[in-house]
């Protein structure tokens, strides 16, 4: 409560402009930079300094941010009292079109810092139902996460996409593309049967000619391991 009081006290000496960047940068996880903080919460430089200088945020590192817990739980509160609409889309579009555009080799390090904001970007953008930013970014997203050795949040990553996706006809598409990318996570926890179930649903989603193709050469392969030929040539 009396830490409560002093969150609000300080707020009360922000202007409304100041109010709102507070507010808005309670969506970042884990830290973010200027960039970030320009493209998702409208602020200018001058802005983070004010913050700072009312212990309302940290300086990190160089060019780096964070809110101490308490203090982001607080401002996301006041998000909560006069929401924005549009934020979501900006933090999800500002983290995914980044790592879709990043090279693979860059990808290591910035993934490292941001992993938190990536992932939690991807699950807004699912969430909010942003089918194409989701299909730009699936594969890089899939990639980022593999990166890390992180199967079975990769699994459940893509399982709730495509269980968000997956009920709509129009998004046959990007459900087959985002099994696709699930199957990698599933082979890797179960093996190559259980990935060979969500194949099977991807060959009935999709008519893109790549990913029928490299989809039916998977099918063919798991069958000859069992030495089920007639399948496997059926593939």
């Amino acid at each position: 409560h009396k830490l409560s009081t002093i969150f609000e006290y300080s707020w009360q000496l922000l202007s409304p402009h100041q109010q709102r960047i507070l507010a808005r940068l309670s969506l970042f996880r884990g830290g973010f930079d200027r960039v970030a903080a320009a493209a998702v919460a409208e602020s200018a430089l001058s802005d983070l300094s004010t913050l700072i200088s009312y212990s309302l945020l940290q300086r990190v590192d160089a060019g780096r941010y964070d809110l101490h817990p308490l203090i982001r739980e607080f401002a996301a509160q006041k998000l909560a009292v006069d929401p924005d609409a549009s934020l979501n889309a900006k933090y999800s579009r500002h983290y995914l079109t980044a790592l879709v555009a990043m090279e693979r080799e860059a990808r290591a390090p910035r993934h490292l810092i941001d992993f938190e904001n990536i992932c939690s970007a991807w699950q807004r953008a699912v969430a909010d139902g942003d089918a194409a930013l989701i299909e730009q970014a699936a594969t890089s997203f899939g990639g980022c996460v593999a990166q890390f050795g992180l199967m079975a949040d990769g699994n459940k990553l893509f399982e709730d996409a495509v269980a968000r996706f997956g009920a709509t006809p129009e998004h046959q598409a990007i459900c087959a593309q985002l099994l696709d990318r699930q199957s990698y996570f599933v082979q890797a926890l179960h093996g190559l049967k259980a990935a060979s179930v969500l194949h099977l649903r991807v060959l009935a989603l999709t008519d893109n000619r790549t990913l029928l193709v490299r989809t039916h050469i998977k099918l063919a392969n798991y069958y000859a391991e069992f030495g089920a030929w007639e399948q496997s040539d059926f593939h």
